[in-house]
């Protein structure tokens, strides 16, 4: 008897719990609670995303399959556009750009974009 291993696809969603994401490359801590965003060290390798699981889920189902290019506005931490770029990502051709919007200067320097 053969055992065949399943091939795991780039975009693919690989969940951990419910709050910890693997897509292609980039983990993801994935939450709405402040006291999880605020306690994640700026070293680590998971980017943040202010979402929860089903939001995410529904993104994955409805998105389309790839996109060109991705403009993202009003970044927190940079997580939306690490996910996007993942699951949308078309080769060389496509481009992840994302801007933060901020009210206040004192929201400027806690930004962390990766």
């Amino acid at each position: 008897m053969t055992r065949w291993k399943r091939q795991v696809k780039a975009n693919e969603l690989r969940w951990s719990g419910d709050h910890h994401l693997r897509v292609g490359n980039a983990n993801f801590l994935v939450t709405l609670d402040p006291h999880a965003w605020e306690t994640v060290d700026p070293e680590s390798d998971e980017f943040v995303l202010l979402k929860n699981k089903g939001m995410i889920e529904r993104l994955r189902r409805f998105a389309p399959k790839s996109v060109g290019n991705i403009v993202d506005l009003g970044i927190f931490k940079g997580g939306s556009v690490a996910l996007y770029r993942e699951l949308f990502h078309r080769g060389e051709s496509s481009e992840s750009i994302g801007a933060p919007i901020v009210q206040r200067r004192s929201i400027a320097s806690s930004l962390v974009i990766r």
